[in-house]
């Protein structure tokens, strides 16, 4: 990882859905701040009804067109490849987790900036 930096096209807030492999919908809130610090608001939905609400927060970075993201209990950070779509939005997929994530292998979600 010898080119670690900041991609300026991650910085700011977005928002993103999408179902999770435990039967659950999720929506989210996600600010990555330019000195490599991020937060995350989940709300958590089940046939249709709020179940819960998570904010984790962690650091991340870019190295060799991948985006990793680290929080204190990780073992290793999950790393993910992303593509910036016409629409504003951010496609990101999956690489590697090393926990028993709520996902399946290739999983991928886009992300669109939040608008309040």
């Amino acid at each position: 990882m010898n080119d670690k930096h900041y991609d300026e096209i991650l910085i700011g807030m977005w928002s993103g859905n999408a179902p999770s492999d435990d039967g659950y919908y999720k929506n989210w809130i996600h600010k990555k701040n330019s000195d490599g610090s991020y937060q995350t608001s989940f709300f958590y939905y089940k046939d249709g009804l709020y179940e819960y609400f998570e904010k984790v927060s962690g650091k991340w970075w870019v190295s060799e067109g991948t985006l990793y993201q680290f929080e204190s209990w990780m073992d290793k950070p999950i790393t993910y490849t992303y593509l910036k779509l016409e629409n504003g939005c951010i496609k990101y997929t999956l690489v590697t987790s090393d926990f028993s994530a709520d996902v399946s292998d290739g999983y991928s979600f886009n992300e669109c900036v939040y608008e309040s």
